[in-house]
Order: C-alpha cells, then structure tokens, then sequence
C-alpha cells in the first residue's frame, strides 16, 4: 500500500486507500470512525475529503456518505435520509415504528437526523406522506393550558439561552418534554386561539417558514437568517468579537483587488492571524447537491443565486483564498470545528 497521507496521491493511490476503507467499514458494519483511522493504517478524516474527486465531498461525513456509501455519525444529507427512510418502509411491509429507525446500533440513521430535519417522528411522516399510526403521546395526555405552559417554556428557554423574542417553527425541536407545533397548532385552534395570537401575547413574536429573519445583537451585529444566527453564536461561542475578530458582509472590492462589483462576502473571520472567507449559502438548503453539479434549479431566484454564488467562489478560489461555501447541513459542530482546527 502507498504511503500514508501522501500528500499529492494519484488516483490509484487515493482509491486504495478507499477501498481499504470500505473493506473494513463493511466487516464492522459501520463506518470508520475518524479516530479509528491511524489504528487501521488509514490517513486521517481530513485527507479523504481532502482528495477526494466527488463534487459532494468537502468533510468527513459526506466522504462516508458519498463515496463509500454508507450512513456518517453526523451531518447526513436530508436527501439520503429520505431515501433511507422510504427504502425502509418499502422492505417493511408494515407503518414505519420509530425504532425502526434510531434503535439499531449499526448504521441506522439516528434520531439526530429525524430532529434536525423535522423535528419528530411524526413530523416526518406527514411531510413523507407516511401512516401515523400513533400520535405524540404528550398530547394525548395534555390539555390546553399544558399547551399554552409548554409554549411559554419554549419562549423562556430561548430567551434565556440565545437572548432572542423572536420564535421559528424549528425551535420546537429544541425541547424534548414539550408538544409538537402541530399539536400546540391543534390545540389552540379548539379555542379559536393561532399560536401567533399566543406568542404574541407573552411578548414573543413568531416568524413563519419562509419569512424573514432578522435579529440584532447589542453589539449591533445584524443577521438576516436563521442560520446567519447559528453561525455567528457558533462564533460568539468560541470568543470571537464582532468587528474585531469577524466582521460582516465586507464587500469583495475591499480584499480584491481591481474587482468593482457590488458583492458582498457574508462573513470574513481572523483567527489566529490567518484570514478565512465565509459565505453562507442557507437559500439552497435542499440544494447542495445541485450546486456542486451545477444543475439548474427550476426557481429563478434560487438559480440566480446560484449563479451569484458561482462567481463569488470562482473569485474566492482564482485569488488563492481560503474560503468555505457552508450549506445548513454544514453548521454542526463538527464540521465547523474542522475549520478553526
């Protein structure tokens, strides 16, 4: 076998290594660990997304997902997880039971997915269009003041957690103990109440899917998504300061020179004296696959971003920059510390 870690490795060498890989991962029953790698003679997590040749591989987690074609630990594609989920339920022959899923060891797809994805289990089956066979077992059990008592304690926990009024859709999966958003939905309309109507009477607002998104810092940093807002707390988290250590939406012009369009770069962070170039591409959530194959997208706005984004990276990538394209399923804690690391 070649070297390991071979800086430079061609194609038969980087396929080895692959192979390698797969053999063990299959006689496991799971993917490699990346701290499993240096035990079994194999370059680290960071030369195989390094090196490989796949436009769907920038990390370890979407080396294992595709290129060796089994499930990462983390960060799974929701396309992948989708058709895991329906691929399962053809071979079952029966409704789909949350065990099926998140109570197998070897991999399985974890509840992490169905969370972050949808949030719960039967979420997940509505928007997949599958039997419900038994509903959350919370609701079943609650009544419209435990709906309204597990609303305000969602509000009290982002309040007191992220310092913000404003409430998604999304965050109900932040809590475990508490009822769906369907079910709070269902709950409140037998009292002719909407859970806007409700948020907004405990001084919360509540910002629909689709809508815009913005929050202020009291250092006046301004974040126009929800996953603008992940990551500048990611980086808040780790002690970096806004307009010192990062700054926001710096135009294209200013770091690159004799280039004149109006282009902004959404985040550019020094750390540890070397400069890293962000953007956050969160209008092609369901999206990425297409941008790496350059697929055209029938929306003309998301295609239009697309294509704006393109050209941001040609620009970052031309002038020898180290920059960093990061799509929702990105911003999670391992991938993200790959980059400060």
């Amino acid at each position: 076998m070649s070297k390991i870690g071979v800086t430079n490795p061609t194609i038969e060498e980087y396929n080895t290594f692959v192979m390698e890989f797969k053999k063990i991962s299959q006689e496991l029953g799971r993917a490699i660990k990346d701290k499993e790698l240096k035990q079994y003679n194999l370059p680290s997590a960071r030369w195989f997304a390094i090196h490989s040749n796949n436009p769907n591989v920038n990390s370890f987690s979407t080396f294992i997902e595709y290129e060796v074609r089994m499930m990462p630990r983390y960060g799974l594609s929701k396309e992948n997880a989708i058709k895991y989920i329906l691929d399962l339920q053809n071979n079952l022959g029966r409704p789909l039971k949350k065990k099926d899923l998140i109570g197998l060891k070897n991999n399985s797809i974890g509840e992490g997915v169905i969370k972050a994805y949808w949030g719960n289990f039967n979420n997940m089956k509505k928007e997949l269009n599958l039997p419900i066979t038994q509903e959350n077992m919370t609701c079943k059990k609650t009544s419209i003041f435990n709906i309204k008592r597990d609303i305000v304690k969602l509000c009290a926990h982002i309040l007191n957690t992220e310092n913000r009024t404003t409430i998604k859709k999304d965050d109900w999966s932040l809590l475990s103990d508490i009822a769906s958003y369907a079910s709070c939905s269902n709950y409140l309309s037998q009292d002719n109440i909407t859970i806007r109507n409700f948020i907004e009477s405990i001084g919360f607002n509540l910002i629909e899917a689709g809508s815009g998104y913005n929050f202020l810092y009291d250092d006046e940093e301004l974040v126009k998504s929800q996953y603008e807002f992940f990551f500048s707390n990611y980086l808040r988290d780790r002690g970096l300061i806004f307009n010192k250590d990062y700054y926001r939406d710096v135009r294209y012009a200013k770091f690159i020179m004799k280039y004149n369009c109006g282009y902004n770069c959404d985040y550019v962070i020094n750390y540890n004296n070397k400069l890293i170039y962000i953007e956050i591409a969160g209008m092609l959530r369901d999206y990425k696959d297409w941008y790496y194959e350059n697929r055209i997208i029938n929306n003309k706005t998301r295609e239009n971003y697309k294509n704006k984004l393109k050209t941001k990276e040609l620009l970052l990538k031309d002038n020898n920059l180290n920059y960093y394209i990061l799509f929702p399923s990105d911003l999670n804690e391992e991938y993200l510390s790959k980059i400060f690391n």
